[in-house]
């Protein structure tokens, strides 16, 4: 294959990981798997000089990654046939590692037509939310496969808008791991702020607006920077009152005021906060007081489980038929002490990116994000990984140069 057709593979590539909901054949499933065939196409083409400069520990988790999934898998397959649903969890332990790899791979060859594409999504998303907001809420709606009436819907219930995503915490979500991945790739610090701004001013999203709080007291207590805390305070307390302003009504601004309260009364009391944040904490503790034993990747195995969590945990008013509520939760559950050391690199990998600014608070909330009800299956989260590697990448060159100069005297 020339380079040139290459290339255009490439750009395509990083197209369906920046719009990974737009549905070219209609289907149920949110995530769509384009990036993922993309990415396949892109895998054969790795050189043996490219394979040599991944670090190893990384590129060695990825494949161990894969095959725990492949074997769970096909001992599914022999002990009890397999459904759908076994298929869609298959899918993230190929996801992962392909699309990780094949990041990488663009990456390396051509970091600023991966900047280029990254920025023109930030722009073509916002764009989208802001017609959705101010004039139409049904706008391009149809390419993710929702109804107009379930848009106007949301928008009229006080959430925020969906721009290209399903729904309004999947966009300010997706906003979030767009600035993380601009920011390890050093993308403009404008359109991170505009990555900002949609998740939590355009998506409304409470769960986006919690990652991002977690991800920047991270960088604090990690820098230390008592000034910068008191500074960030102030900006947080003026956004909750323009909020306040602009949108009284809204649903973040309400969860916000419950939780001030009474903490425990919002997570028990909204029904959604109660499924996502109380199922995921309920999960983990049954996870954890199993001893991290693996559950497989037979659906009906979680359909047990998660009566033994409900019947235990009387508060908890459901849990999702598809798997535990987090991203990080669903493959402990699954494969439990097996690639739980797995996990913890991937997440340590992260957390230990080298911090330049303050823009990486952003990048510190992914961490969160796929801690929550975000899988490990999403496309742009393998990305900011082999964006993760690239840069321990760098750093390791640069050092290596440093200490043959510094040899050399």
């Amino acid at each position: 294959m020339n380079n040139l057709l290459l290339k255009i593979i490439g750009g395509i590539f990083i197209f369906f990981i920046v719009f990974p909901f737009i549905q070219i054949i209609p289907s149920k499933s949110y995530n769509q798997p384009y990036a993922l065939l993309m990415g396949g196409l892109i895998l054969p083409h790795l050189s043996t000089v490219f394979i040599k400069k991944l670090p190893g520990w990384d590129a060695l988790n990825l494949c161990w990654f894969f095959l725990v999934g492949s074997v769970f898998f096909i001992l599914c397959f022999y002990q009890q046939g397999v459904n759908y649903q076994e298929y869609k969890y298959l899918y993230t332990y190929i996801a992962f590692p392909v699309i990780c790899f094949s990041s990488l791979f663009v990456i390396y060859k051509d970091k600023q037509l991966v900047l280029l594409v990254l920025t023109a999504s930030v722009y073509i998303w916002l764009s989208v939310a802001l017609v959705q907001k101010f004039y139409w809420p049904g706008f391009l709606v149809n390419l993710i496969g929702i109804p107009e009436s379930t848009a106007y819907d949301i928008v009229n219930s006080g959430r925020g808008v969906l721009s290209l995503a399903p729904e309004p915490t999947h966009y300010g979500l997706h906003m979030l791991m767009l600035g993380a991945a601009l920011v390890l790739l050093d993308g403009r610090q404008s359109v991170v702020l505009l990555c900002l701004f949609q998740a939590t001013f355009l998506a409304g999203s409470a769960s986006a607006l919690m990652s991002l709080g977690l991800g920047i007291l991270f960088l604090l207590a990690r820098i230390r920077d008592i000034k910068a805390i008191m500074l960030l305070s102030a900006i947080a307390i003026c956004m909750l009152m323009i909020l306040d302003n602009l949108a009284p009504t809204s649903r973040i601004l309400t969860l916000i005021k419950s939780a001030a309260v009474n903490p425990l009364a919002a997570i028990l009391g909204d029904h959604s906060s109660n499924i996502r944040l109380g199922g995921m904490w309920a999960s983990l503790g049954y996870i954890f007081e199993n001893n991290l034993i693996p559950h497989g990747l037979s659906n009906s195995e979680w359909l047990v489980s998660a009566e033994e969590i409900k019947n235990t945990n009387l508060w908890l008013k459901d849990l999702s038929h598809t798997g535990v509520p987090s991203g990080l939760g669903v493959i402990l559950f699954q494969s439990g002490f097996l690639l739980l050391p797995s996990l913890a690199w991937v997440v340590i990998s992260i957390l230990r990116s080298t911090v330049t600014s303050y823009k990486f608070g952003v990048v510190f909330s992914v961490p969160f994000i796929i801690l929550g009800q975000y899988y490990l299956s999403s496309a742009l989260f393998s990305m900011i990984y082999a964006a993760v590697i690239f840069n321990k990448q760098k750093i390791n060159t640069a050092m290596i140069m440093y200490n043959n100069t510094f040899l050399r005297r």
